[in-house]
């Protein structure tokens, strides 16, 4: 692999890093005051777990959409749209279940967004056959 291969890697993490950011500040004040106050259910995972295993899950969907991008090039061009389109909506369902505050209608957004976004996002990749590909079908839907 060419060693330059590696630096359009940097673009793929700030972008995901980037979500994961803006997804952290549109969550943190109902991280804080709100979340605390809803009844979970018994094995709900403690708070600071969330930053590492999100931090953790973006760069994996950095890497993936990644390699991709370098074994496709302009061929997963519609995987890559629609995998910025569920980062987007990642964000999204921060903002409506931490902000506004409104669980009933993440869960629609996820049910919505899985059901529209999953699928084709993987699907469009020219080959499945690809290790790569199927790396990026796990971890990006």
């Amino acid at each position: 692999m060419q060693s330059t291969a590696w630096l359009a890697l940097i673009p793929f993490l700030a972008i995901c890093l980037g979500v994961g950011g803006l997804g952290a500040i549109v969550t943190e004040k109902g991280v804080r005051t709100w979340y605390p106050t809803l009844r979970k259910p018994p094995g709900t995972l403690p708070q600071w777990v969330f930053g590492p295993v999100w931090t953790t899950l973006y760069v994996l969907m950095a890497v993936s959409a990644w390699l991709v991008w370098r074994d496709y090039r302009w061929g997963a061009r519609a995987a890559l749209f629609i995998f910025l389109a569920q980062l987007a909506l990642n964000v999204a369902w921060s903002g409506i279940f931490f902000r506004a505050r409104r669980p009933g209608f993440a869960l629609f957004e996820i049910l919505i967004s899985g059901w529209r976004y999953s699928s084709p996002s993987s699907s469009s990749i020219p080959s499945m056959q690809s290790r790569r590909a199927c790396c990026f079908r796990i971890c990006c839907g």
